[in-house]
């Protein structure tokens, strides 16, 4: 259940949990670009930006919104098809399953935002980056 108290660390383990549970196969969810141990297709996990306003004149209710940004990263062999899939995997996952059931988070609305080719250890990656655009019910 988030709180505005955590609502950062409970947003992040909320999303990973459903993305985890949905993803391609093959592909791998992870909360930072992985330099160690790359592992690509993956989706990163941004950090959420919160942005929270009160409602009322009594401060009784509270208006919370929370923007991730996720980033995909597949390799260029696979052409942008791979990006594409992913892509298309994360909106069907968060229009199809109901984060609410198991936190009080609802989600909104995807935006692409950019997409781009970079090189990493030698490898050419495709990159999109999509923001999900969510709310904390309290």
């Amino acid at each position: 259940m988030a709180s505005e108290s955590t609502v950062r660390v409970d947003t992040f383990q909320a999303i990973y949990t459903l993305i985890n549970a949905n993803k391609l196969t093959g592909w791998t969810v992870v909360s930072s670009f992985p330099e160690t141990e790359p592992s690509f297709p993956c989706i990163v996990i941004n950090p959420a930006n919160i942005s929270s306003s009160v409602m009322t004149l009594n401060n009784g209710k509270r208006n919370t919104e929370i923007r991730i940004v996720f980033e995909l990263y597949a390799s260029s062999r696979d052409g942008k098809q791979k990006i594409d899939q992913g892509s298309d995997n994360l909106t069907s996952t968060f229009t199809t399953n109901d984060l609410i059931s198991t936190s009080t988070i609802v989600f909104h609305e995807l935006n692409d935002l950019s997409s781009d080719m970079l090189e990493f250890a030698g490898q050419k990656l495709n990159n999109k980056d999509i923001e999900g655009v969510f709310s904390l019910i309290t």
